[in-house]
């Protein structure tokens, strides 16, 4: 009888299948489910945030939507053009101390940290000039990692990120060290290939449905006395991916492949040309090929052969690399891509009936979908 309840219960396991963006469409709510804002035009939508956090109540404005720490996404020159939007950037760790001491808006970004004595001390050095600090590690489930929450907590009095994660029982534990925002996702990235070595990962739509049970748990009972926040890292793929993280109850979105291939991002670029359709024709009428160049920018994962040989010396005989480098096309200044995202979002609104980004997971829901889009003319 034991062996058939345990046999069940596996098996009821995995008929609950789990959803990535790509399975699901929003649905608005009808009239009786959901907050009804009445707003007319997409500029009616208000994309800012207020964040509350700390038992004194600080408090910061945003739109919720971060630039991932990683390079040829979050440097400087990023954090300009998006904190003119209201949008926040994560530093890639490797931003040195004389390019953070140039940094005139701070609170434009996080200063990102790793897990060694040094990062603590970096913290202790930069706490009074950046309000938000993200500790990042591919892998949360580290014991260290709540070890050195607590040893900055203990220095810096702003708003703390950590992460990543993807189960409810190890983010409570991280919010109790003293986390203000748990980053969830392992191996959802555009050029993260976590899931292929290791086999670990959590469709992104799924882990964040179930974070926003244990967030509302929390609110519900007052756990700590102080709100606590969920950044849904990786896996968007497009404007209306970030927007469905928000109807699934995200806080905060972390968008790094989205972002990369423009100026900002200070990537390698690299021409390649390519034979063209067209044959061009000379004055005496003779034909020959003609050949098209395009512009193409180097971008890889932060665990990736290519981040080991940047910033340590090489991969170590124990390790495997857990990312890759591509090259993509190379796409200018990065303004136009920041607008078509908050454009996008603010039409997500508008069909949800949604003043704000609060109000989206209150108006929505997801239906599960064979296919999402019509792909007759490709992407």
């Amino acid at each position: 009888m034991e062996q058939e309840i345990r046999k069940g219960i596996f098996l009821m396991e995995f008929d609950n299948v789990k959803l990535d963006f790509s399975d699901v469409l929003i649905v608005p709510n009808d009239d009786k489910k959901r907050n009804v804002d009445s707003i007319s035009s997409r500029k009616d939508v208000n994309l800012n945030v207020k964040i509350f956090y700390g038992v004194d109540k600080k408090s910061f404005v945003c739109t919720p939507i971060i630039a991932a720490n990683m390079d040829g996404v979050g440097t400087p020159a990023m954090g300009k053009v998006l904190g003119a939007h209201n949008m926040l950037t994560a530093l890639k760790k490797s931003v040195t101390d004389a390019e953070l001491d140039e940094i005139a808006n701070p609170d434009d970004y996080f200063l990102t940290i790793g897990l060694t004595d040094e990062d603590v001390e970096r913290v202790a050095k930069y706490g009074n000039k950046f309000s938000k600090v993200c500790i990042d590690t591919p892998n949360g489930y580290l014991f260290r990692l709540k070890h050195v929450i607590r040893l900055i907590k203990k220095k810096f009095k702003g708003f703390l990120m950590v992460g990543n994660v993807i189960t409810t029982k190890t983010a409570m534990s991280l919010f109790s060290a003293g986390a203000d925002c748990v980053k969830v996702g392992i191996g959802p990235g555009s050029v993260c290939t976590t899931r292929l070595k290791t086999g670990i990962g959590y469709p992104q739509l799924s882990l964040i449905l179930e974070m926003q049970k244990l967030k509302k748990l929390i609110d519900e009972n007052d756990y700590y006395g102080t709100k606590k926040y969920i950044c849904a890292d990786g896996g968007c793929t497009n404007p209306g991916d970030i927007a469905k993280a928000f109807v699934a109850g995200a806080d905060f979105v972390m968008i790094g492949g989205m972002l990369a291939g423009h100026d900002e991002g200070g990537g390698e670029i690299v021409e390649k040309s390519f034979i063209s359709k067209e044959i061009a024709i000379d004055p005496k009428g003779n034909a020959s090929q003609k050949f098209d160049t395009k512009k193409y920018v180097k971008f890889y994962g932060m665990s990736s052969q290519k981040a080991n040989d940047t910033h340590n010396g090489g991969l170590q005989d124990y390790r495997a690399a857990e990312g890759k480098e591509v090259e993509i096309l190379y796409r200018g200044a990065v303004n136009e891509t920041v607008k078509d995202i908050l454009g996008g979002i603010r039409s997500t609104c508008t069909y949800l009936d949604a003043a704000n980004i609060t109000s989206m997971k209150h108006n929505g829901h997801f239906i599960r979908v064979n296919n999402q889009h019509n792909k007759i003319f490709n992407d």
